[in-house]
């Protein structure tokens, strides 16, 4: 008897898959790591014992916590989450100690596994050395710094001069060239913004950032906000409304910053509205923390933005007809470390047919 049905051939098949799927984790370019459901380590491929610096035979039947030594092992183990079923997936950015001791950054993702009859059967982590990704962005974080800096000094020059030659020639009272000195001194105060804004996001980068808190009406700024982009959007037949709960408290925040990332949401929200769309802005309150929502029923923030947070799991249909910008990609980043700093979140989702979400999560006492 050959062919299926032969238990000779039968166990030939998977004896061939069992050595096809270990040359493929062995060749791959990420850790890969699974564990049984006590999370004692079943499987380590090369690239885990490389960044960790322990054999596969050291590793093996070891609890995963002694091996990968993570920075999140005490308190919410990613293997842990996933077999017990707390959540479906889990990707994130840590550090583990490797053998010597010595600090590991990686980013990791962890999924359960399953049998054929969906019990579980065990975890799989992958992650990989980001070490030179995080050494470009200290690197970046300094040429950006740098380069501000460098920026700053001849700007306030410019300024100073251009203020000074003004009140010389006011008794001249000749206006257009009056007017020249204006436009200089305007634009030096959007460049000044820029720059200030370029140091803002290399300070958040290596976190050095000081957040000015006080006392913040959240209400109050987005009324105001709304009132300032009214008639821009009634020209584009755009329609705003805003919900705020009645009994609203004031939270501790740093509203200049925070100012800059609502204005931001609501720009992109009524500048890629089409006529008769409608932008909704809303609040919600509870206990610990507020919520402030924007909702677009055009394209709002490009959805190709969105890879660079948390998404939803609903609603994942991105368009193509508007690719992100460097500039954009950046901004959102240092818009969404402004948030965080706050203690807070950034979300964002967007729905085939429905627009876009932006929620910006907050609490009301920073961390």
């Amino acid at each position: 008897m050959t062919g299926k049905g032969n238990p000779e051939f039968e166990a030939s098949r998977i004896h061939e898959s069992a050595e096809f799927y270990r040359f493929v984790v062995e060749s791959l370019p990420i850790a890969v790591v699974t564990v049984d459901p006590e999370l004692r380590i079943t499987e380590f491929n090369p690239r885990a014992e490389r960044i960790t610096g322990y054999s596969a035979q050291e590793a093996i039947g070891e609890p995963c916590s002694k091996i990968l030594r993570s920075a999140l092992c005490e308190k919410e183990c990613p293997l842990e989450t996933v077999i017990n079923r707390r959540n479906p997936k889990v990707q994130t950015e840590t550090f583990l100690l490797d053998k010597s001791g010595n600090p590991v950054p990686v980013a990791l993702g962890a999924a359960a596994l399953f049998d054929k009859d969906g019990n579980v059967v065990g975890g799989l982590e992958c992650f990989r050395d980001i070490t030179r990704f995080k050494s470009m962005e200290r690197f970046q974080s300094y040429v950006l710094s740098m380069f501000a800096y460098d920026m700053k000094y001849p700007l306030v020059c410019i300024q100073g001069f251009a203020v000074r030659l003004r009140n010389k020639l006011q008794k001249f009272q000749d206006m257009k060239v009056m007017n020249y000195l204006d436009v200089i001194s305007e634009e030096s105060e959007k460049l000044q913004s820029m720059i200030d804004e370029l140091l803002d996001y290399a300070n958040l980068q290596e976190g050095k950032i000081r957040l000015n808190f006080k006392a913040f009406r959240v209400g109050e700024e987005l009324t105001r906000l709304l009132e300032a982009y009214r008639e821009r959007a009634d020209r584009r037949g755009v329609h705003l409304s805003l919900q705020v709960p009645e009994a609203f408290q004031e939270i501790e925040a740093d509203p200049v910053r925070l100012g800059r990332v609502f204005a931001y949401f609501l720009e992109k929200a009524v500048k890629n509205s089409d006529k008769g769309d409608a932008v909704r802005v809303s609040v919600e309150d509870s206990e610990t923390d507020l919520t402030v929502i924007f909702v677009a029923e055009g394209r709002g923030v490009y959805p190709e933005d969105l890879k660079l947070f948390d998404l939803s799991e609903e609603g994942t249909e991105y368009r193509k007809d508007r690719p992100t910008t460097r500039a954009e990609a950046f901004t959102l980043e240092a818009l969404e470390r402004i948030v965080t700093g706050h203690g807070g979140g950034l979300f964002m989702c967007v729905e085939e047919g429905k627009g876009n979400q932006v929620r910006i999560k907050l609490p009301k006492i920073p961390p």
